[in-house]
Parts: structure tokens; sequence; C-alpha cells
């Protein structure tokens, strides 16, 4: 084969590489077109589960459903609120797990405080103790609901206050309601109606009637207060002590008849009321007079008519002392453990997989920036899920704060400066404790024990409880209980 001349070979290479050059030349932009491609999704995934993991999940209400009760007793140093079945506060956690008109507890606490809540239901009485030592500075509310025409009784015998109502409606024939509070504790009963009702205040106690209540048995002993705003038929009055009770009826028709003895007071707005009082007699040189019978009572005007205040609890420590028992021996205990709040770190931890996932494919530098940001919700969930049991709407104050002033304006503190498990000797004893009141700032402290009144009642119960300032934004009127 003869050689190409010099011209034709320099052609035949210039050809060649023109078929050879723009083949490579292709193949080579087109391998970094699938890299942007490829790594524009890689970024899109470490950006979407970051709002995911930003919600706190939910808990801290722990739904008890009991056995069938009629009628709440509370030796608990908190508030209660007793409202009729389906009402307007009524949780979606109720609502899916029981029926409309059942009987059911939502109690809403920090972990420690809830597991220190004792729930007993003995007969058809439900039982509200502590079982327990626990410190919170969150509200804690208890509310235990009750179908609006069954409500049976209602006592208040630890250091709270138990609010019923508004909205309970009981049929004609039904059996007297019955109304108590001793102790320090304290019954605020509101727009409730009833064709008979047994009220009574003992100890310290004060007890705060409203609505329409037929014929009504009202008992007195101790420094207690009655107020009965609402009477509409005759009223029966035993007074003791130097208690008082205030009596309002709907018109100038209802009789009011009774006793008062010692230095008691029966005040009425209205009606025919005439009672006996103490009967003494003087005899001494050149006169001889017998004095007592009956009188009329003390009129007042609607105006003068004490109220009350109906408070959530907010700051609480409790030294619990001995056993404690609430409801009669032989009770069964029916509290449960804290379903509802358990599951709550569940959604913690799933919304941190997908956070922290995109890390390890994200081998780009503009990619690794992504889960430094989506990594900081996921740290921050578990926080609020302390926090968030409590609603923002709550707070605490104690009613009937009878007893000698504290010297100590720190509400850490107890007010008689000693510890927790002395004796309590600085303050005004009743027979069912110590009530000692320092300051509005400071809130009180208070030493609470109870025996068994009758058939029904517990043992007994000691403890100590010392008001705490309540932290977060529960101030003024969000510390209120909605009527």
């Amino acid at each position: 084969m003869r050689p190409l001349p010099g011209r034709l070979a320099i052609l035949a290479a210039v050809l060649l590489s023109q078929l050879l050059l723009p083949g490579a030349a292709g193949q080579q932009p087109a391998a970094p077109a699938p890299a942007p491609a490829a790594a524009a999704p890689a970024v899109q995934p470490a950006v979407q589960p970051s709002p995911q993991a930003s919600p706190a999940p939910a808990g801290g209400a722990r739904v008890s459903q009991l056995p069938a009760f009629d009628g709440v007793v509370s030796c608990a140093p908190f508030t209660i609120l007793i409202e009729p079945a389906g009402g307007t506060i009524q949780p979606p956690a109720v609502a899916a797990g029981a029926a409309p008109n059942a009987s059911s507890v939502l109690l809403e606490a920090e972990p420690d405080a809830s597991d220190a809540v004792s729930l007993q239901v003995a007969g058809t009485t439900l039982y509200v103790s502590v079982s327990g030592d626990f410190e919170t500075r969150a509200p804690l509310k208890l509310t235990a609901r009750i179908p609006a025409d069954r409500l049976r009784r209602a006592a208040a015998r630890g250091g709270g206050t138990v609010i019923v109502g508004p909205g309970f409606a009981l049929p004609a024939g039904a059996p007297p309601l019955r109304l108590s509070a001793s102790g320090p504790g304290a019954l605020i009963v509101r727009n409730v109606s009833a064709p008979a009702a047994d009220i009574r205040a003992e100890g310290t106690a004060d007890v705060f009637v409203a609505g329409r209540i037929g014929t009504a048995n009202v008992t007195g002993s101790g420094t207690g207060v009655v107020v009965l705003d609402g009477a509409a038929g005759a009223v029966d009055v035993s007074l003791d002590g130097i208690s008082k009770a205030y009596v309002n009826p709907v018109n100038g028709d209802v009789n009011i008849t009774g006793s008062v003895t010692g230095l008691s007071k029966l005040l009425a707005t209205g009606g025919r009321c005439e009672i006996d009082g103490p009967s003494f007699s003087i005899d001494v040189p050149f006169f001889s007079a017998d004095f007592g019978g009956p009188r009329p009572c003390l009129a007042i005007s609607e105006d003068a008519l004490p109220s009350a205040r109906a408070r959530w609890t907010c700051g609480l420590r409790v030294r619990a002392r001995g056993e404690q028992q609430c409801a009669p021996a032989g009770a069964a205990s029916t509290q449960p453990a804290p379903a509802p709040p358990a599951p709550a770190p569940a959604p913690a931890t799933a919304a941190t997989t997908p956070a922290t996932a995109p890390t390890g494919t994200a081998a780009p530098a503009p990619v690794a920036a992504a889960p430094t940001p989506a990594a900081a919700p996921a740290a921050a969930a578990p926080a609020p899920v302390t926090a968030a049991p409590p609603p923002a709407a709550a707070g605490r104050r104690m009613l009937n704060h009878r007893g000698s002033a504290g010297s100590d304006n720190d509400s850490d503190s107890d007010s008689d400066g000693g510890d927790d498990s002395g004796n309590d000797d600085d303050g005004l004893w009743w027979p069912f404790g110590t009530w000692v009141h320092t300051d509005d700032s400071a809130a009180y402290a208070a030493s609470v024990s109870g025996g068994g009144q009758d058939e029904e009642e517990g043992g007994g119960f000691s403890y100590r409880a010392t008001s705490l300032r309540c932290e977060g934004a529960q101030q003024g009127a969000d510390l209120e209980v909605a009527p």
C-alpha cells in the first residue's frame, strides 16, 4: 500500500478529528447534568420534616372513668369543680370515652401532683384525697361531672374549696341535697335548683348556696357561716358557737324558724322570721327577771349578703402525715394510672427521627446546614410536655382563712417558720386543725386533719398544705372559675 501524499494525510487527520471530537464533547456535559438534578430533590426532604416536628405533643390531663357516682366528698386542699355532665368545658377526651350523661373525672395537673391525688368510690360517692407528698407551682384542676338531675351530695372536708354548678336541677321528690363544709374548707353552690336541702357549716367553714331551694335545714357551729340565697320554702335554722346564717327568701311568705345559742346570729332579708334565742334569768336583790324566748331575726338588705370568689388552685405544697383515709374503710381505690399523659413522649421521639435522618444523607455542604434548624425543634419539643398539662386560665385562692397572722412573708415557707413535721403551735386551733393566714401575696398555710363524722366517712386524714406562688401568666380574671 502506497503512502498518501502529505496534503492528503493532513486532510484525513483533520476529518478524523472532526468526527471524534463532537462525540467526546457531547458526552462530557451529559455527566454533570444529572448531578444537579439529583442534588436538587435531596435538599427538599431535609426541609420538609422540620415543620412536622415543631408541634408539641398534647398531654397532662387524666380522664378517669369510675363507677357511677352522684356525690363528691373532698378531703383535699385544692379546688374541685362539680358540674353537670355534658358541660361547656367538657373536653373531647371525655366525650369520646364516655356517654354524654355519665359521671366522670378530669384531672389537669403536673405529673407529680396528679400521681398524689387519690380517687375512691364508695357506694355512690366519690372521695377525693391526697395519697402522698407533692409540690407544684402550676395549676391543679379537678372537675367531676354528674348528670344534672342526679346530684345528691357535695362536701368539703379538707382545706380546699368545692364549687358546685351552675346547672343542676333536681326533680320533685328527690331526697334532700346534702351540702356541707367543715374545717377550713368552703363550699360554693351556684344556680342550683332542688326541692329540699340539708346545709351544714362546721368549724371554720363557709357554705354559700345560690339558686332556688325548697325546704331547707341549716346548721352552723364553731365560726361557720351559711349563706342561703334563694329560699323558696320553709327554712329551719340551728346555730351554735359564734356561727352566722344569712337567708334571702324569694318572697315575703317564706317562714324562717329555729334556734340560736351562744353568740350566733341569724340574718334575713325578708320573710316571716322568728327564732328561739338563748334563755337566761337574773335574780339579784330587789330584781328578778327572765330573758330570752322567741325574737325576730336581724334584718339586712340583699346588698349585705356575703359573696364568695371561686378560683382554681395554682401553687401548692402538701406534706401528708400518716395514712390518709378519706373514704370509708374498705372502699376500693379506683385511682388509675395516668394513661393519657403516657403517650405524650411518643410524638416527640417520632418527630426527632426524621429530623436526624437527613443528617446522614446530607454530605454536600449546602444540605448540611438544613438539618441544624430541624434538630432544634425536636430538642425543644419535650419541654412543653411538662408545661402543657395545665391550661393558662388558672389560679388559686383559699377561702375562709381564719387564724393568727404569721410573720413569714415568703410564700415558699411555712407560716409558722418551722418544718413540715413539727407541731403547729402558733395558730388558732379548731376541731379540724390550724389555719394560718399570712398575707395575700404569700397566700396561706394550713395543717388540716379530719375524722369520721358518720358511717359514711373515712377513718381520718392529716396533712400540711402550703400555698406557693403560681408561676406563669395566671393572673387577675384568669384565676376565676367561669360561671
